[in-house]
């Protein structure tokens, strides 16, 4: 019969751990009969879901080899200084166990001289006779990248839209972000986001623009 014979956890694929920006992603590819118990641990306290933390298991079927294995993920939104420190990905049968590790390093380290991107001061928004601004003060280094965003769309500069980022000359590597639009109408309302990011960390401010 073609049935697989019980086998200890094994990896399928290495292990791999991902940035993606505002969320950090680990994933492990398992075979193994019976289907191992995967555990995720921080530390030595067991991962649970929340709304900043997701675990994920969808089971796969490499067609080349015929083989099928279940891949487990556990992704953290936004991650900070609380979420740093070892993981492991334990996964038990009748068999054997199988072990993961993985060390999640948030901030910029101690005594090193760079800064996670954070706010200095609050963002506003300025209204003036013909334009509006959103604007807020990034402290970062290395420099941050920055991107806005109107209801998770990307946005651009045109004839209208102008993005700019200026080094404050009396402050330390803060940055003065500003999306200025000439002559707003109500299609520009909406919920805008600017991201700020260094291979430190991702920092997110949150503004409306509200049309009636």
């Amino acid at each position: 019969m073609g049935d697989q014979p019980d086998a200890a956890p094994k990896f399928f694929k290495d292990p791999v751990m991902r940035d993606e920006s505002e969320r950090m992603v680990m994933v492990c590819a398992i075979t193994g009969k019976p289907e191992p118990k995967v555990t995720w641990l921080h530390g030595e306290h067991e991962v649970k879901k929340d709304k900043k933390v997701k675990i994920d298991k969808d089971k796969e079927k490499d067609k080349e080899k015929g083989e099928t294995y279940w891949e487990h993920t556990l992704v953290i939104m936004e991650p900070k200084k609380e979420n740093a420190g070892k993981y492991k990905c334990v996964a038990k049968n009748e068999l054997g166990e199988l072990t993961a590790n993985f060390t999640l390093s948030i901030g910029a380290p101690d005594g090193s001289g760079d800064i996670t991107p954070e706010f200095v001061g609050k963002p506003e928004i300025v209204q003036g006779d013909k334009k509006i601004t959103l604007q807020c003060k990034v402290k970062a280094r290395p420099e941050p990248e920055v991107k806005w965003s109107r209801d998770d769309n990307e946005v651009k500069e045109d004839s209208r839209v102008k993005l700019t980022k200026t080094k404050e000359k009396d402050q330390a590597d803060v940055y003065l972000l500003k999306l200025e639009i000439t002559d707003p109408a109500k299609p520009d309302g909406g919920k805008y986001k600017c991201n700020a990011s260094n291979k430190y960390g991702v920092l997110n401010a949150n503004l409306s623009i509200n049309y009636g």
